[in-house]
């Protein structure tokens, strides 16, 4: 075959089964009336669909929301050492989740096995972080297997529009344009240094409390990025700001505003590639979707 001009195969798309032919076991999530708020007016629950790939060899976890019960998770498990899975898993929240999930191993010293951790968020804003470990032996997950935070717990925190997470961390993007990262199972709630606000507003005027004039656009798409070892966030406004931030310092180190004066819309997706930090071009490879994409016209 010729040249693939440097892209690879990242993988291709093959027939496998009906969802129908899956047998779910359903979980249930703990009410808890102390994290769970009211979940606010028209809620963005839909369905959707993607996956987290965990391990060298990896183990590939396929979830997916539903708009018609939004409090509702489906995974299914598939590996290439193991049969096609006919058994899938059902976890019920208690309030409508935000179209995300995420999954990860278990890397807590108590931990053996092989076992995983499952991150989740409610519309409403209350984050769930969840070890999946003998699911399939019970229909409620033990309180002690659960770990929850209400994210919205500040007033003035505006509806949450996009969310991301790694391993020990959380990171939620909201329509007022601010940031909020939490290290859910690395730090206590109580603890330092849990919470911590990536802000623009840095330097001699928030050392007065002096609120910047400078107004952000909604975060439209958050992905976390590992590069050189260290974990980056690469944030996507609506008014096509873009930013980069180091998630152990919480310094800015990029911002750009990609414009696009002939189309009119918001951008609404945003993409990382792998980075070749091997040579000397240090290219990292983006790519964001704008709403005038989703429509027909020229």
């Amino acid at each position: 075959m010729g040249s693939t001009n440097g892209w690879r195969m990242a993988g291709m798309e093959v027939p496998i089964f009906s969802t129908d032919s899956i047998k779910w076991h359903q979980v249930s999530v703990p009410f808890n009336s102390n994290s769970t708020t009211t979940t606010p007016p028209n809620p963005i629950a839909k369905d959707f669909a993607s996956f987290c790939n965990v391990g060298d060899h990896p183990t590939y976890f396929i979830w997916k929301t539903c708009k018609i019960q939004s409090n509702m998770l489906e995974i299914l498990e598939l590996s290439s050492y193991k049969e096609i899975p006919r058994i899938g898993i059902r976890i019920i929240f208690p309030d409508a989740l935000f179209p995300f999930a995420f999954i990860c191993k278990d890397e807590a010293k108590f931990s053996s096995g092989n076992q995983f951790v499952l991150y989740a968020l409610t519309i409403s804003g209350v984050a769930y972080l969840i070890r999946l470990r003998n699911i399939y032996d019970y229909s409620l997950f033990p309180a002690n297997d659960i770990l929850e935070y209400n994210t919205q717990i500040e007033p003035h925190h505006g509806a949450i529009t996009a969310v991301a997470a790694r391993a020990g961390c959380l990171v939620v993007g909201r329509i007022d344009g601010s940031i909020s990262c939490f290290q859910l199972g690395i730090l206590d709630p109580i603890a330092p240094g849990f919470v911590s606000e990536l802000r623009d507003d840095a330097g001699f005027g928030r050392l007065w409390g002096i609120v910047s004039s400078r107004t952000v656009a909604a975060v439209q798409d958050l992905v976390i990025s590992e590069l050189s070892n260290k974990k980056h966030l690469f944030v996507l406004h609506s008014d096509g700001s873009f930013r980069v931030w180091d998630l152990v310092s919480h310094s800015k180190i990029l911002s750009q505003t990609v414009a696009i004066s002939t189309l009119p819309g918001t951008f609404v997706r945003l993409w990382v590639g792998e980075a070749n930090l091997d040579t000397d071009t240090g290219i990292i490879p983006l790519a964001m979707l704008h709403e005038q994409n989703l429509v027909g016209g020229s």
